[in-house]
């Protein structure tokens, strides 16, 4: 870890010995800047393990986080962002157990999560699920394209190859399942829909009509 004073706090955090201790750190009187949160929790999640399971939901319940949503990870990574790519990695190396728990993480209606977000490669939380939905199992998959996910995203945002996420899908076409194919297109048009404004041709009339 790059930042001295993050990893002093990483490593009390990692070496306490009651999850009181760890209450203390972050819900104290400790001075933790944003940049500092993001490193600590960057470390945290990319180093996932089953043992911090519980030291990892203090840190993003806890008054620090919540004072510092937008916080980065020191790969310039947004903690949602993390999480994801943390979970697809697991699901790659088939640790199920870490995935899992990373899973409940990204879920958790406890934990706030800011989903309007891009890393350096101006990649938003659905260009990662969209490059790895074909590697989700039936459930994940419901899951991650449900409305309680979708509603989160702006399907016109651009990554750095100038992709939106309905543009990656196409070219990728690494889906062969006809049904997730399905599913995945109707939530786009969902999201595009509900973004849409419509504008009555005749809405300028009476404006005009008054100045006159």
């Amino acid at each position: 870890m790059r930042n001295t004073w993050a990893q002093k706090i990483y490593d009390e955090v990692m070496n306490a010995s009651s999850l009181t201790d760890v209450e203390n750190i972050f819900n104290g009187t400790k001075f933790i800047s944003k940049t500092e949160m993001g490193a600590i929790l960057g470390e945290m999640i990319g180093g996932y393990n089953m043992n911090i399971t519980d030291k990892l939901k203090i840190a993003l319940k806890s008054k620090k986080y919540k004072e510092n949503m937008d916080c980065v990870s020191e790969n310039d990574e947004p903690i949602i962002i993390c999480l994801l790519k943390s979970f697809f990695n697991n699901v790659r190396n088939g640790n199920i157990p870490n995935k899992t728990m990373l899973k409940a993480f990204i879920f958790d209606k406890t934990i706030s999560y800011n989903w309007d977000v891009t890393n350096k490669q101006n990649e938003t939380p659905f260009h990662v699920i969209i490059n790895n939905a074909n590697i989700l199992n039936d459930l994940d998959f419901d899951h991650f394209f449900s409305e309680e996910i979708i509603g989160k995203i702006n399907p016109l945002n651009k990554n750095e190859c100038g992709k939106n996420i309905i543009q990656l899908f196409k070219e990728q076409n690494l889906i062969k399942n006809k049904n997730r194919k399905k599913k995945i297109l109707n939530c786009f048009h969902n999201v595009v829909k509900s973004q849409t404004i419509t504008i009555k041709s005749d809405c300028y009339k009476c404006c005009e009509t008054e100045e006159l």
